[in-house]
């Protein structure tokens, strides 16, 4: 454990800066690792702690993650398995019979969206383009990746179906396995289990078998340049898309929000160059939340994260030299094509799995850019160490302001048992969407 980052996180999570003093109920949970596997922070809850082993909101309690498991129970397999670029065309349209006879699932803001690229679709948190992606590559191949390469123990095998695409899970997942599961977005795809100590010896000095992580062998969980390309598809969330209010001025982050279609868990997972970290916010007993309660993971993931870094030296995640920055077009995905396309934005892409050239002429269809985008221009690919896009300038936490559009994810259709203590978190009601 890092003393100086536990003690920063208790702060903010106890301190004015955290939860609003007006929701003396709302609990949460905290953690952050290196990317190396070592456990830097956790917080269990909100309050004076009053004994030893008491439950834990970010290491016992399993929550519905909403749409902050599209990076990993899709878009970062996608990439992966060269499914889909930075730019790919996704449609966003809903699925026939998603739940009694109806089709779904719904995005926050009531429309359906069309033809949209895989940087706008991850940024806005657009449900059925996520469920669509999820359908081409199988909710399989996310399970079994979730499973296999991330350390998942909480999924249940009733979990394998589309509804994982958006955080539909029949008893949810941990702060820690959901951080655990970013780490591969900021160190090149590779995955190290957590742990708390480097070794343990018995009576006569011996290292027990077993319990020296000193040595520790990551899992390849994805290529580093599918790492690199989804770093640079969460950072868009930062600088474009609904992480915009958790973004810090000056440092390079990645991250995602996540709310559950009746608005009782919220949450954000990110990471920054020195560390990654998840919050989980919502009540023991689960209750849906209000407007000025929904933001307050990305409030405190924020103002932990800033005040941990604020006297640590500049440095960069790392990233794959063989992804390089180009411009596509924002109408097919495809690259810019000089004297052709009219609408263009910066992407990232593997060099041996590039689009192909833009050949169609008209405006864009996406509503808001999902990069800087350039109106009248085109270029070639590039290498990546050209400079990039300027991030946008650090925006004021709306605090107890108006709620942003989020997202939603219906749960398994399976019949829960009711909770247990605070043990499982039950099932969604399908029909809601959080707004």
């Amino acid at each position: 454990m890092d003393a100086d980052f536990q003690s920063d996180a208790e702060k903010v999570f106890n301190g004015s800066s955290g939860f609003p003093s007006s929701y003396p109920n709302l609990q949460g949970g905290f953690f952050a690792m290196d990317y190396s596997g070592r456990v830097r922070a956790i917080v269990g809850g909100r309050g004076k702690k009053t004994s030893n082993r008491i439950w834990n909101f970010a290491t016992d309690s399993k929550r519905q993650p909403g749409s902050s498991i599209k990076p990993l129970a899709e878009y970062g397999p996608a990439v992966d398995l060269g499914r889909i670029t930075y730019s790919s065309i996704l449609k966003d349209e809903p699925q026939e019979n998603w739940k009694n006879g109806k089709s779904g699932p719904a995005n926050a803001d009531r429309v359906y969206h069309g033809d949209v690229t895989v940087a706008y679709a991850l940024a806005q948190s657009l449900n059925a383009a996520a469920v669509q992606l999820c359908k081409t590559i199988t909710p399989n191949v996310g399970y079994n990746f979730m499973k296999s390469k991330l350390g998942f123990t909480s999924l249940e095998p009733t979990d394998n179906t589309l509804a994982m695409a958006i955080g539909g899970l029949k008893y949810g997942v941990t702060v820690r396995e959901m951080t655990a599961g970013y780490q591969i977005f900021g160190n090149e795809g590779k995955y190290y289990k957590p742990y708390t100590f480097y070794y343990v010896t018995d009576h006569d000095g011996n290292v027990i078998d077993g319990l020296d992580n000193r040595q520790e062998i990551p899992k390849q969980a994805i290529s580093s340049s599918a790492a690199t390309i989804m770093y640079r598809l969460l950072n868009n969330v930062m600088t474009h898309g609904l992480g915009i209010n958790a973004n810090i001025s000056g440092w390079e982050t990645f991250g995602k929000t996540g709310t559950t279609n009746d608005n009782k868990d919220s949450w954000f997972v990110g990471g920054t160059p020195y560390a990654v970290a998840g919050v989980w916010t919502g009540y023991k007993m689960p209750k849906t939340l209000s407007r000025y309660e929904t933001p307050v993971a990305k409030k405190l993931w924020k103002n932990i994260m800033k005040e941990y870094l604020k006297d640590k030296e500049k440095k960069e995640i790392p990233k794959d030299p063989d992804v390089i920055s180009a411009l596509y077009c924002t109408d097919s995905g495809d690259l810019a094509n000089p004297g052709v396309t009219q609408n263009t934005a910066v992407g990232w892409y593997d060099r041996d799995n590039l689009p192909p050239t833009c050949t169609m002429e008209g405006g864009t269809t996406e509503s808001s850019p999902p990069e800087g985008t350039e109106s009248g221009s085109s270029s070639s690919p590039e290498s990546g160490a050209e400079s990039e896009p300027p991030a946008s300038s650090e925006p004021e936490f709306p605090g107890t302001g108006s709620q942003e559009p989020e997202e939603s994810g219906p749960q398994s259709e399976d019949s829960l048992p009711p909770a247990e203590s605070d043990r499982d978190h039950r099932g969604q009601n399908e029909s809601q969407t959080a707004q």
